[in-house]
């Protein structure tokens, strides 16, 4: 039980670096309550769900989901599996900073993302942020560990059927490798094999404009990148992935606390429960 609560609680804190650091040069979003319009209108969702996120405006959040509600509720011709993929992100989110509350923002969060496979068996994102939920759950309702957990598992490995080189999907199963035993298909090799996956992936659908969303999660790749060099000892190549993160978000965290601490020479693997590797 210990070691799966500590898991869990290291990707709680550490899933939502992208989130806490887009806010740097985003524009403020549109006023609470206002519905989005256009063709694409989910295309900034990321960065304004990031924007509350990095200020730790729960009422910002709160606000977003207002607004999306109102969204799924108007007869404005939008596909409604994308609104609720983004209320549940924005649940997720919130989950993560009104800690108070986490365990009613988290199940909605997965009531949500639920809700969107039951009507389509093919929303790939949907899993992925299931697992993630779930994920974060576990830490504020130890006694679902066990349901929870399953539950995670289970929407990874549909989200691998339907589209195994999502980045998102790669990043959330190296960062899973990471604490699993070797023995079990994990440890550091694996984990970093599916980190350079991921940023590949992501890079590729940069470079896709087909469809411009969700975007997140690239500097969290980065920053995992740099955990593995640093509990590796290679503290110069852990430098510079925390740089490539902050070349893509301004991360507080990041900067004022991850980056200082390997200048000093010292590892960030203690950030992450991890220790230097022998």
């Amino acid at each position: 039980m210990k070691t799966v609560l500590k898991k869990v609680m290291v990707l709680s804190v550490v899933s939502s670096i992208s989130c806490m650091a887009t806010a740097a040069g985003l524009s403020h979003p549109k006023e609470p309550g206002q519905l989005p319009t256009g063709k694409d209108i989910f295309a900034n969702e990321d960065k304004v769900v990031g924007s509350f996120y990095a200020a730790g405006d729960k009422q910002g959040l709160l606000d977003q989901i207002t607004k999306l509600n109102q969204l799924l509720s108007s007869d404005k011709a939008i596909s409604k599996a994308d609104a609720r993929y983004y209320l549940a992100l924005s649940s997720y989110r919130l989950g993560l900073v009104d800690y108070k509350n986490a365990k009613t923002h988290l199940q909605k969060c997965i009531d949500e993302t639920n809700g969107i496979v039951t009507t389509d068996a093919q929303y790939t994102e949907a899993y992925i942020l299931t697992a993630a939920c779930s994920n974060s759950l576990i830490g504020n309702m130890p006694e679902r560990t066990m349901e929870l957990s399953l539950a995670g598992r289970t929407a990874l490995q549909r989200a691998a059927e339907l589209e195994p080189a999502n980045p998102r999907l790669l990043y959330i199963q190296a960062v899973t490798a990471l604490y699993t035993p070797p023995q079990f298909g994990g440890g550091l090799p694996r984990a970093s094999t599916l980190l350079e996956q991921s940023i590949q992936q992501f890079e590729a659908k940069a470079a896709d404009k087909t469809k411009a969303y969700p975007r997140w999660g690239l500097d969290e790749a980065y920053v995992w990148t740099g955990v593995i060099f640093s509990v590796n000892g290679k503290n110069t190549e852990a430098i510079a992935a925390l740089e490539k993160s902050l070349d893509v978000s301004q991360s507080s965290w990041v900067k004022t606390q991850l980056l200082p601490t390997l200048k000093r020479g010292s590892s960030i693997g203690p950030h992450f429960g991890l220790q230097l590797s022998n």
